[in-house]
């Protein structure tokens, strides 16, 4: 009889604990569930704001069909070193800021034939460049912030679940936040990159629209090596960031 009591005893404290258990790793569960749908609210709230901030800079087909303003001063453009100097630095004139993390040198190409419409006749598109991206070769055709301003109409097809096609790694660098990229970028002779920009200077100049390369760092050699394309015009960075008021 003692014994029967004591193993039934036994038994009850055993459920019991495993009962607290089960109630520790609900709570538990529940607690870091809440918190990460918590998270989850908070970035796609700031991806989607962040997002409706970049798209303002490229107009939708049917405002840019209808009443657009196209008398814009100048356009600047260029990749992760170009994004991270317009947010450091107050510009006042009147431009498009065409910049964007990850963005390499065809992007921004497709990029200028998709808007140089709106610049005013005899209007400048800055492309603001380092030495390490002139090095650099990225063999993505696009990012997928473009196909959503080239092809406007998928951005709105896919609805609620347009904000999960972009990388939180890409969010963050759209923030300022210093990450690591996902992609290979592959190292290539800097005038395969040239060659690039010097399309883009010859397709303005046939628009009557000046293209300047500022390098992001004073470097006589790459001011130099850049003065070798006759059309491409060279601007340093400080008198770019004077001209615009900065």
């Amino acid at each position: 009889m003692g014994l029967s009591w004591l193993l039934n005893n036994m038994k009850k404290k055993i459920l019991e604990l495993l009962l607290l258990v089960v109630i520790v790793i609900s709570v538990c569960i529940c607690y870091y569930l809440i918190l990460f749908y918590l998270l989850l609210g908070v970035y796609l709230y700031l991806a989607y704001k962040k997002i409706t901030q970049l798209r303002s800079n490229y107009p939708s087909w049917e405002i840019f069909n209808q009443n657009l303003k196209r008398n814009y001063d100048f356009a600047i453009i260029g990749g992760s070193s170009a994004y991270m100097t317009v947010r450091k630095h107050s510009i006042n004139k009147n431009f498009m800021n065409w910049t964007l993390p990850e963005q390499h040198f065809l992007m921004c190409f497709q990029c200028i034939k998709h808007y140089f419409g709106i610049l005013k006749k005899h209007g400048k598109v800055y492309i603001l460049i380092s030495e390490k991206e002139l090095l650099l070769q990225d063999k993505r055709i696009c990012l997928p912030f473009h196909r959503t301003i080239f092809h406007p109409w998928l951005y709105e097809r896919i609805a609620l679940w347009r904000i999960c096609i972009f990388s939180p790694l890409w969010i963050l660098k759209c923030y300022g936040v210093r990450t690591f990229s996902m992609y290979v970028k592959h190292k290539c002779n800097a005038d395969n990159n040239m060659k690039i920009i010097e399309d883009i200077a010859l397709f303005l100049k046939e628009r009557d629209l000046d293209l300047i390369l500022v390098p992001l760092k004073t470097s006589e050699s790459l001011m130099n090596f850049a003065k070798k394309y006759k059309n491409i015009q060279v601007k340093c960075l400080n008198d770019f960031l004077k001209q615009c008021g900065c």
